[in-house]
């Protein structure tokens, strides 16, 4: 595979721009632009599943119905092993670090979501606290409107010292702004200073409004599970979103922060790959509104002439993006990628050539469970076996940070192993879910003694 790079003649997962494009000429003038969007994009998943599937395989669960009961039986009990672990450190750093982090708290939720879907006993109302808490957590992280003291500068001094009480105080929204002016001023006085007030009080994106992180909000709504009341609540993804589609840069792709830079591979890439799980997390929303619709058409073209770059993690969201919006023998040319890169013990590693970890190995049994393509008869048994194999007596995962990380320094390795080791544990523990039969809510709640 090439390094990620422009290249004018690949498509990576915009053979669909040209069909969508195509599909609103056709349609009539008084559509709007959000239904043919969707009409586009409908077709487009038709497209990838459908004609992928006729003469073989629906989709991976018909091929796990066919497992043997005691290799379902191991994977459930290295499941089960996996959970207490994740619970007692993502908890621990909810505490301690009054932080979601990407890294972290969202990979807490969706292991725990993933394993219950299968049927595997989690605490649902601990499940749900700790939903509740990452969406309060998220709420604080919206300073997008906050005077500052330069507004003496642009008033008169009688209405600058009316508004001392809220300056530096932030504000999630600018309804919120305005009606704490209201507050303070004259009608008069707000007709005349309403504009100018807000527009010196409009905050750029910065750490203080970022909602947690943006690969935070990614994950939180990519680990939902169907059952839950706050991840699927209206207000909650119409939140979620709009952070999202607020943090989009101008040429439609989305910048990584927090730990994501420091990874070993270029920036580009690093960005690329926040990108794709945006658009994953956007697309997976049923009824979004037409802004999300429009942020998804931007990115979508902006990701149009990237080649995957040189990690598997690279390489699984190419295809996952592919595989919703792109072309089936695209998704299949991804497919054997992904497929011919897993190395003798059944593992992936961060890097093609790496030594397999849990971190790669989970993200791609995660992206193999949605290929609705067939596969080898090997390639699922053996990456399931290499992590039941490789599971530590405490449940975890152990995942150097030496390939991941582009640090070679002792320390910090050492202070950054704890995370890639929960980071990683969490993805063992999807993908490891996903070889499983999704089972229904009702019977995970009757597994969990509830």
């Amino acid at each position: 595979m090439e390094r990620l790079s422009q290249k004018s003649g690949s498509c990576h997962g915009i053979g669909a721009l040209e069909r969508i494009g195509a599909s609103r000429r056709r349609s009539s003038p008084r559509a709007s632009g959000r239904s043919q969007l969707r009409s586009g994009l409908r077709l487009l998943i038709g497209a990838v599943v459908i004609p992928g599937c006729l003469a073989i395989v629906g989709c991976l669960a018909i091929a796990n119905a066919q497992d043997k009961p005691v290799e379902s039986a191991t994977t459930r009990r290295a499941i089960q092993r996996a959970l207490p672990f994740l619970e007692k450190e993502g908890v621990a750093w909810m505490q301690e670090k009054s932080c979601a982090s990407c890294h972290n708290v969202p990979f807490l939720l969706w292991s725990h979501n993933e394993a219950r879907a299968r049927g595997v006993a989690v605490d649902e109302r601990k499940l749900a606290e700790w939903t509740d808490w990452t969406w309060t957590f998220s709420k604080t992280r919206r300073e997008w409107f906050k005077l500052s003291n330069d507004i003496d500068a642009v008033l008169p001094p009688e209405v600058s010292a009316k508004l001392k009480p809220i300056v530096t105080k932030p504000f999630s929204a600018e309804k919120e702004l305005v009606a704490e002016l209201a507050k303070l001023l004259t009608q008069e006085e707000l007709n005349q200073y309403q504009g100018a007030l807000t527009k010196q009080a409009t905050r750029p994106p910065e750490p203080m409004n970022d909602g947690g992180g943006l690969d935070t909000l990614s994950q939180v709504l990519l680990g939902r599970a169907p059952g839950d009341k706050t991840g699927n609540a209206p207000e909650f993804l119409a939140d979620m979103q709009n952070v999202i589609i607020r943090w989009q840069q101008p040429d439609g792709a989305w910048k990584a922060a927090g730990q994501l830079p420091l990874q070993n591979r270029p920036q580009a890439e690093t960005d690329a790959v926040t990108t794709m799980w945006a658009v994953l997390a956007l697309a997976s929303i049923n009824g979004r509104g037409p802004e999300a619709d429009k942020a998804l058409e931007r990115a979508l073209q902006f990701l149009r002439n990237l080649q995957p770059g040189e990690t598997n993690e690279s390489l699984v969201t190419a295809f996952l993006v592919e595989r919703t919006f792109g072309q089936v023998d695209r998704v299949t040319a991804l497919l054997k990628e992904i497929l011919s890169r897993q190395n003798r013990d059944g593992g992936w590693g961060w890097r093609q050539g790496n030594d397999s970890d849990a971190f790669a190995t989970g993200q791609a049994l995660y992206a193999l469970s949605k290929s609705g393509l067939p596969l080898p008869n090997t390639a699922i048994p053996r990456a399931r076996d290499y992590l039941i194999k490789s599971q530590a007596e405490d449940g975890s995962w152990l995942v150097s940070g030496t390939a991941i990380s582009r640090s070679t320094n002792e320390a910090r390795l050492k202070k950054v192993a704890p995370i890639y080791r929960y980071w990683g544990t969490a993805w063992a523990v999807i993908g490891l879910s996903h070889t499983l039969e999704e089972t229904n809510a009702a019977q995970a709640s009757q597994n969990s003694g509830e």
